[in-house]
């Protein structure tokens, strides 16, 4: 499968459970999930303790699913992802995940660290009420 495309990456603090490293990490940065936007919807890919979750959503879902994020405030960047990760994708955390996906090479553990990595190389703030 060709991952290549826009991948939008949200970062955010999640309201319930509180893993053990959630003191260690920046605020605002406890998770992360990517989607992309396909031609009548959206692919969402997401890595958390219990196993990776793909999903397609219609645009009507991602409106909600934009909603919950704005209420958490989160922030969201776009960045366009040039190759394609083909190696066996063994993610550590959801930051991992995010980065095999956006096709960025080497180790990123927390959210906040991918969140740098994706500003340095161009990543542009993505507005999720731009999106409603």
């Amino acid at each position: 499968m060709d991952f290549s495309k826009d991948w939008v990456t949200i970062f955010f603090d999640p309201p319930k459970g509180n893993p053990f490293y959630h003191p260690l990490v920046k605020k605002g940065f406890k998770h992360c999930i990517s989607m992309a936007q396909v031609e009548n919807g959206w692919l969402y890919a997401e890595s958390f303790n219990k196993g990776i979750h793909l999903d397609y959503y219609d645009d009507a879902i991602v409106k909600k699913i934009f909603r919950v994020f704005l209420e958490w405030d989160a922030i969201a960047l776009r960045f366009r992802s040039t190759e394609t990760y083909q190696y066996p994708l063994s993610p550590l955390t959801c930051a991992t995940f995010c980065a095999k996906i956006n096709g960025l090479r080497g180790t990123t553990i927390t959210p906040f660290r991918l969140y740098c990595a994706l500003r340095k190389r161009g990543a542009s703030v993505f507005l999720l009420q731009d999106y409603l």
